[in-house]
């Protein structure tokens, strides 16, 4: 209803569940996988205008 209106931010720490679990603290890696797919995955059958953005997060000293 709000098609472009709304703007759906993810931030998401690591690339593997050991990384997430560092850097987030929970232990939640898959649960949050698959939610953000299955966000995804509404957004395509449907065909909403909803921008979905994920900024993937990792320790400066893991990029070097």
């Amino acid at each position: 209803r709000y098609g472009e209106k709304l703007w759906i931010h993810v931030s998401f720490g690591g690339f593997d569940r050991k990384r997430y679990d560092q850097i987030m603290g929970v232990d939640k890696y898959e649960a949050v996988v698959a939610n953000v797919r299955h966000v995804v995955e509404a957004k395509r059958k449907t065909g909403s205008e909803t921008r979905i953005e994920i900024c993937l997060r990792n320790p400066v000293a893991e990029c070097r």
